[in-house]
């Protein structure tokens, strides 16, 4: 992944793409070390890896300078790859990233994640993107879903007491610690709803179709 990691970094920070600021991660061994090798790390775990054995369709939210949504699709090009971003321009230019980076089966769309409805059965990755909970009242579905939280190791010092509110709605489905390069500490945390909807609600009507957009 070295060599995806220096051709993903002269992109970025290319004259195509000057002055965006897509990652404040520009050197090499910084992002490659905390970001490339941190999705990489985590698709080593067994969470992650049952998670994506049980969905071909991914959905990163707030994929911001494109982590991890990029790297798990050159690491699993026969799964699909959709990521939800609010910020127009970096939706873009992760677009045209994937683009030169041959990454055939990503797709960006702008929006937050509150607009859209997922109608389709997926996996959810979320990485630094507010806390759980908050997170979790956010999403509308009608079909099952995995949600998978990538957090830090002062997760539950920061997050102990919203964590325990999602219990009514949402059950555990593990968590497992893994080390970045450098030692750092990582956090996974699976969760999957207790009930899935049935049928489609007034209000998920006006909201935006996962399906028709990843399958038109």
């Amino acid at each position: 992944m070295e060599q995806w990691t220096k051709d993903y970094l002269s992109l970025v920070t290319g004259e195509h793409l000057q002055g965006l600021n897509l990652t404040n991660l520009t050197e090499f061994d910084d992002c490659h070390n905390n970001q490339t090798m941190d999705a990489y790390t985590s698709q080593q775990t067994e969470l992650l890896n049952q998670a994506l054995s049980k969905h071909q369709l991914v959905i990163d939210l707030g994929f911001g300078g494109g982590f991890p949504l990029l790297p798990l699709a050159k690491l699993n090009p026969q799964h699909r790859f959709l990521g939800i971003d609010a910020r127009a321009k970096k939706v873009r230019a992760v677009q045209w990233v994937a683009q030169q980076l041959n990454l055939s089966n990503v797709q960006t769309v702008h929006g937050r994640m509150e607009d859209f409805l997922i109608d389709q059965p997926a996996l959810v990755l979320v990485k630094g993107v507010g806390n759980i909970a908050k997170v979790l009242g956010y999403l509308q579905f009608s079909q099952e879903i995995t949600v998978i939280f990538y957090k830090g190791p002062q997760f539950y010092q920061k997050e102990a007491k919203e964590w325990k509110t999602i219990s009514e709605k949402w059950s555990s489905i593990g968590e497992v610690k893994y080390h970045l390069p450098r030692g750092e500490e990582r956090l996974l945390i699976g969760v999957k709803p207790k009930n899935v909807p049935r049928g489609t609600s007034s209000k998920q009507k006006n909201l935006i179709s996962i399906k028709k957009v990843v399958y038109g």
